[in-house]
C-alpha cells in the first residue's frame, strides 16, 4: 500500500473518530460524513486510486458510527444506510469511479496542453503494452515496469472493471498502433504465466508478428539461429523460452517446421525482404 493511501486512511479514521465522540444524531453524523469527511477524501483522490478493499474498510467505519448514533444494531443492512431515501451515505468507491472516469474523459478530449500530455502518457502505455490492439479497447492489458503504477493505467483498469471501452473518432488514430494485416504473436502467448517476461524480450527485439519469424511464403517457421538477418543483430545465447513456446503452439511438423494453416497469412511475406548485413562492429 502506498504512503498516500495510508495518509488517506489515517485522515479518514481520525475524522470518523472525532465524529463518534460528539453527541449528535445519526442523521447529523451522516450529514457530517457526506459534507466534511467524504469531500476531504475526494480531494486526496485526485492523483491516486484506492483499492476496493480500502474503500470498503473506510465505508464500514463511518457506517458503524452512523448506526451507533442512530441506536441501530451492527447487523442493520448497509444497503439501507446507503439508500438515498434513508441516510443517503455516499460510497467512497462509487465517488472514486465517478471522479476519475469523468476527469479522464475531460483530459483525453481537451484540445490544449492537458489533452496533449494525456495522449503522450497513453502512447507510453501503448508502447509498453507492445500490442496491435488499442489499450483503451484491450481486454487484458499487461503493463510492466513503472508504467503499471501510473494513474492513467489504473483508470483504464477501472474502466475494464466496469466493462467500459472508449473509442476515438475514426479520424483520430490514437494511441498509435501498428497494423499491417499480419498475425500478431501476443494472442498466442498472452495466457502463458511468463508473458510479461516474453513481452519485454519481444519488445527489445522489435518482434510483433509471426511473419517476422517465417519464410517468404509464410508456411515455415525459421530456426532461432537463422533469425539474425531479421532481427538485425547476431543471435547470442540459447533459444529463449518464448520462441520455444511459440514453436509448440504454431508448428504442425517439428521436422519440416510447417506452420498450422490458420496461422499462415496468404500472399508473400514482406518481412522476408527487410534484412541487411551486420556490421563488423556488431560481430564478435
Amino acid at each position: 500500500m502506498s504512503k498516500q493511501s495510508l495518509i488517506i486512511q489515517d485522515e479518514a479514521t481520525q475524522l470518523i473518530n472525532i465524529t463518534s465522540t460528539k453527541k449528535i444524531t445519526g442523521k447529523q453524523a451522516a450529514y457530517i460524513i457526506n459534507t466534511v469527511i467524504i469531500p476531504t477524501i475526494e480531494y486526496r483522490l485526485h492523483n491516486i486510486i484506492l483499492s476496493q478493499s480500502t474503500c470498503n474498510n473506510i465505508l464500514s467505519k463511518y457506517l458503524t458510527v452512523v448506526k451507533h448514533k442512530s441506536n441501530l444494531s451492527r447487523s442493520f443492512p448497509n444497503s439501507s444506510m446507503l439508500n438515498p431515501h434513508m441516510y443517503n451515505i455516499r460510497n467512497i468507491w462509487d465517488i472514486q469511479l465517478q471522479h476519475h472516469i469523468t476527469n479522464f474523459q475531460q483530459r483525453i478530449n481537451d484540445p490544449n496542453i492537458l489533452g496533449t500530455t494525456t495522449k503522450i502518457r497513453l502512447q507510453q502505455l501503448q508502447n509498453n503494452l507492445w500490442s496491435t490492439t488499442n489499450i483503451l479497447q484491450h481486454n487484458e492489458p499487461v503493463i510492466d515496469g513503472c508504467n503499471k503504477l501510473t494513474l492513467n493505467f489504473k483508470i483504464i483498469q477501472l474502466l475494464q472493471h466496469l466493462r467500459i471501452t472508449i473509442s476515438a473518432n475514426h479520424n483520430i488514430l490514437w494511441p498509435n498502433t501498428i497494423h499491417n494485416g499480419s498475425q500478431p504473436i501476443e494472442p498466442i502467448l498472452l495466457q502463458h504465466p511468463k508473458y510479461i517476461t516474453f513481452k519485454k524480450q519481444l519488445r527489445k527485439l522489435n518482434i510483433l508478428y509471426i511473419e517476422q519469424l517465417c519464410t517468404a511464403d509464410n508456411s515455415t517457421l525459421l530456426k532461432w539461429q537463422h533469425l539474425s538477418p531479421r532481427l538485425h543483430q547476431l543471435i547470442k545465447g540459447k533459444q529463449p523460452l518464448w520462441f520455444t513456446t511459440l514453436e509448440n503452439k504454431i508448428i504442425s511438423d517439428t521436422y519440416l517446421r510447417t506452420i498450422l494453416p490458420h496461422y499462415q497469412q496468404s500472399g508473400s511475406n514482406s518481412f522476408a525482404y527487410n534484412t541487411h548485413s551486420i556490421s563488423k562492429k556488431q560481430k564478435p
